[in-house]
């Protein structure tokens, strides 16, 4: 409250650009047929709060352009903060406490303010200090402590490019979509930063225009050690980066993975952000705050959780991808699509044509864009929804491993060179879907049919490359999930319908045989 909402709304409908404008108080007020304090003071907070959220909700559903107010409690209900994050762009005007307060000064209307000027400061303050990690969970933040007219027209400029947002309370950030230089200027400018990207990626650099530090790593999962972490904790050190500084990722996931590692681990953590210039490092890695890098003994063994502060999605960085580059990371794509059930599948099915166009192609035809952005979009926001759900990986974000316990293990049997990640997760797809077919699991008996179809239609392997047995048993036992001789296992039943089991390493050993032995 006292944010300045209502007179940007105002200034919001001076713009001609919405169907719909609406005051969420007043709206309450006249249903209600009385005022705001009225209803508090004769039915309670709980009674406006359950009011508040019933007429939101009929305002989402009008249709058309809508700009809405909301009060400053609006968002305490978790129902309400996924349906306004899912249904257009929210936006939190913060401001100090003492412009609050001075802009209060003479409003009589507050009921959660009432009392003398002291406790009303006080009041004010303890409700700021409580819902600020609810503020953040939201698209974008704009310092209030500017005219009604600035602020709408900031609105208007930054609410035309794609968003969608990972609510994790103070932790909270936003994915952009769209040309990223711009926004990535805005978001740097009077921060000192340090870049890393790795040689095929230092175009992009140059492409956004960024002038600042860099480390440059050597490209390559092979690349993904200690080594390179400690290149780019020189580079922090030669920048004399500080906690207020900024790291910048732009690359794939080899170097968004180092880069927020060491971002994490420099001065016990410093703000970083992800720029994903591949397919895979979009719809995974960049999202949701893993980083990490190789040891010998295996991959990622090495790690911490550390949220990036935004995530900046711009296609374009495609088409300089190498073709095949690009294809491997839709296994993600594909991954994720089974999880969230047949409307994805059949997204990807339909757009297989558009998204398998040569990089020459690319960049250039708005059908192809399209549909990669639809595809990433889709990934992106069921990666979101889990990682809201699990953020450090102790329940339901484990379904992200679909695919990830054969895949991991021909990655690393294969030595990290001879198959790319997205291949390899492929091939692990491929396999739990088999898994399930053999252990009488599936549900949709067509499913493993249809989903080998779909990945082969996007030239991605399904059988894997011809290794010993036994060095897929080695590289099964070396996965860090593993508890004693078993192995949590995703098994696949139907679109949208996976299963968690303890499977035996020697049954998946040799299930694996026999899958194998009777391909020939």
């Amino acid at each position: 409250m006292g944010a300045g909402k209502t007179s940007v709304l105002h200034a919001l409908a001076q713009s001609g650009r919405f169907e719909h404008v609406h005051d969420l108080d007043v709206e309450i007020a006249k249903r209600a047929g009385r005022s705001i304090s009225a209803i508090f003071q004769s039915e309670g907070e709980a009674f406006f709060r359950s009011l508040e959220e019933e007429t939101l909700e009929e305002l989402l559903n009008l249709g058309g352009t809508l700009a809405i107010a909301l009060g400053g409690g609006a968002i305490l209900s978790r129902q309400s903060r996924k349906r306004l994050l899912s249904a257009g762009q929210l936006v939190t005007l913060m401001a100090p406490i003492d412009t609050l307060v001075q802009r209060l000064e003479d409003d009589s209307t507050r009921p959660l303010l009432e009392g003398e000027a002291a406790s009303r400061r006080e009041k004010l303050a303890h409700l700021v200090a409580t819902r600020e990690p609810l503020y953040r969970e939201c698209h974008i933040v704009l310092d209030a402590r500017r005219s009604p007219e600035e602020l709408a027209e900031e609105v208007l400029r930054r609410t035309q490019t794609a968003r969608d947002a990972v609510p994790l309370g103070e932790r909270s950030y936003a994915i952009r979509y769209g040309d990223a230089k711009e926004a990535l200027h805005e978001h740097l400018r009077g921060r000192a930063h340090l870049i890393v990207c790795d040689e095929n990626t230092e175009q992009w650099v140059e492409r956004f225009g960024l002038d600042a530090p860099r480390a440059v790593l050597r490209a390559g999962e092979a690349n993904k050690n200690l080594e390179a972490a400690e290149q780019i904790w020189n580079a922090l050190r030669k920048s004399e980066l500080d906690r207020h500084g900024c790291v910048v990722a732009i690359g794939g996931g080899v170097v968004g993975d180092l880069a927020g590692f060491a971002a994490a681990t420099w001065m016990r953590g410093v703000p970083f952000v992800q720029v994903p210039t591949t397919v895979l490092s979009m719809v995974d890695s960049s999202v949701g705050g893993k980083t990490g890098l190789n040891i010998g003994a295996g991959k990622n063994l090495v790690g911490a959780f550390h949220q990036p502060e935004a995530v900046f999605c711009d296609v374009r960085t495609l088409s300089t991808l190498d073709p095949q580059e690009r294809r491997a990371g839709l296994a993600e794509v594909v991954k994720a699509a089974m999880l969230s059930g047949e409307e994805a599948i059949a997204l990807l099915e339909r757009d297989t044509k558009n998204l398998t166009r040569d990089s020459a192609s690319f960049e250039p035809n708005e059908e192809a864009t399209a549909a990669t952005l639809r595809a990433i979009r889709m990934a992106i926001r069921l990666k979101t929804e889990i990682v809201v759900k699990d953020e450090r990986e102790s329940g339901i974000r484990r379904l992200l491993n679909l695919g990830h316990t054969y895949g991991h293990a021909y990655e690393a049997a294969s030595g990290y060179g001879r198959l790319r990640h997205g291949e390899a997760v492929s091939i692990g797809l491929s396999l739990c879907l088999a898994v399930s077919e053999r252990r009488g699991k599936l549900r949709d008996f067509s499913y493993p049919a249809r989903i080998r179809s779909l990945l082969q239609s996007l030239s991605l392997p399904t059988s894997p490359p011809p290794l010993p047995i036994e060095k897929i048993a080695t590289a099964l036992r070396l996965d860090k999930k593993k508890r004693g001789d078993a192995i949590p296992f995703l098994t696949p039943l139907a679109p949208g319908s996976v299963v968690e089991e303890i499977l035996e390493i020697e049954e998946l050993e040799a299930t694996l045989e026999a899958i194998l032995g009777s391909r020939g």
